[in-house]
């Protein structure tokens, strides 16, 4: 199968092949591979009388241009990070946290009220009276206006604000940003293929 000069492919094995060179973004000279420099230039730079080899080692192509809505890319262009790291709260999403809560019961005892499960162990949000005179009565700390008053608490614990605050400290810490991959080495063709030709030409 012929190739052209310049032409860059992905192959499924570690080893580069031969007239091939890998597209880790190494220097050469403009002398020794003359045709290849003639293709691609210092697109990929280079100064002088050196030029780079366009740098894929863990980076993904992207096509040059610009789709509808999308940024404009010119060959050599590289953008991107593997991990991103938030600056300020804004740029958080939108999300919602589940707040578990618990309905304690409480049953009277000749000499005390006992609590199940144990009280030192759970939040309470709302709790059943089972011992009221008639029927259970359930208190909610979330609705007062649609349920009866609680009784105050005996021993009150603030809840830690931490636990409905933001997460400050997320902001410090930086997320893959990558997409689903799978590696090949990427190499191109630098001598003994044949020199393209503009299309009309």
């Amino acid at each position: 199968m012929d190739t052209f000069i310049g032409e860059i492919r992905a192959f499924p094995y570690s080893f580069v092949p031969l007239h091939w060179l890998p597209c880790d973004g190494r220097s050469l000279q403009q002398q020794a591979y003359a045709p290849l420099h003639a293709v691609i230039g210092q697109n990929f730079g280079g100064s002088g009388t050196s030029f780079n080899l366009p740098n894929l080692t863990g980076r993904a192509p992207i096509g040059m241009g610009q789709g509808p809505g999308l940024t404009a890319y010119t060959i050599g262009n590289t953008q991107g990070e593997e991990t991103v790291q938030f600056a300020s709260l804004s740029q958080m999403p939108l999300h919602t946290h589940t707040l578990s809560t618990l309905i304690m019961g409480y049953a009277k005892s000749p000499t005390s009220f006992k609590a199940s499960p144990t009280a030192n162990t759970s939040w309470l949000s709302r709790y059943t009276d089972i011992t009221a005179p008639t029927t259970p009565v359930t208190y909610s700390t979330y609705n007062p206006l649609t349920s009866p008053t609680p009784p105050p608490p005996t021993n009150p614990v603030a809840m830690n604000p931490g636990m409905m605050g933001p997460d400050v400290g997320a902001l410090n810490t930086p997320h893959s940003n990558m997409q689903p991959y799978l590696a090949f080495r990427f190499c191109i063709c630098a001598e003994e293929g044949i020199f393209p030709v503009r299309a009309g030409s």
